[in-house]
């Protein structure tokens, strides 16, 4: 599982905490900064660990303020290259991408929030 945004791993946290046998009650951080998971990883988390693979791989792209999103999106193209696509959302069209592209050109707006992709990977 590789991803981007904080709501993403906010989420995350919370889905994988209620499925531990030994759910501990108390919140003890967020996912991937303060708790760790052997398979989640932020892109620089992922890249400093060798850009490890399983065989079914989740990437979600997400908005991240203040961090662009270009390491998710060298994320994403990497491993378009090295593993299948087996399915892609495109979820929450933003129909004002293009005003607030041209109002403030420095902040990248996606057409589309979140993207996620599921790969395949030998």
């Amino acid at each position: 599982m590789l991803g981007n945004s904080p709501s993403f791993f906010f989420y995350l946290t919370r889905s994988l905490a209620q499925e531990s046998p030994g759910h501990n009650a108390h919140f003890l951080g967020l996912l991937p900064e303060w708790v760790r998971n052997p398979n989640v990883y932020n892109p620089a988390q992922w890249a400093s660990a060798g850009r490890p693979t399983a065989p079914h791989v989740i990437v979600v792209r997400g908005l991240n303020y203040p961090e662009p999103p270009s390491r998710i999106e060298e994320a994403m193209e990497w491993m378009d290259n090295h593993c299948h696509v087996v399915e892609q959302q495109q979820l929450v069209r933003d129909q004002g991408a293009a005003l607030k592209q041209r109002l403030l050109p420095s902040i990248p707006q996606p057409e589309w929030r979140i993207k996620v992709k599921r790969y395949a990977c030998p």
